[in-house]
């Protein structure tokens, strides 16, 4: 899980910075003490999705 966390109501006042505070880490965004969404930068969620790719087609060829 992220170790950044920003409640909904912080993300209203200081996108921008929580944007920026993305580009280096994932940002968990809380809501009532809960973590409700993660953000990410876009290289990460492409290089999340080619790694979730690649482990679907080695799963699809049955290797481990």
């Amino acid at each position: 899980m992220a170790s950044n966390l920003v409640t909904a109501t912080d993300l209203r006042h200081t996108l921008t910075r929580v944007l920026d505070s993305a580009q280096e880490e994932p940002v968990g965004i809380t809501s009532r003490g809960a973590v409700r969404a993660v953000l990410v930068s876009p290289g990460f969620y492409e290089r999340a999705l080619e790694a979730l790719d690649e482990r679907l087609e080695r799963d699809d060829d049955g290797c481990p």
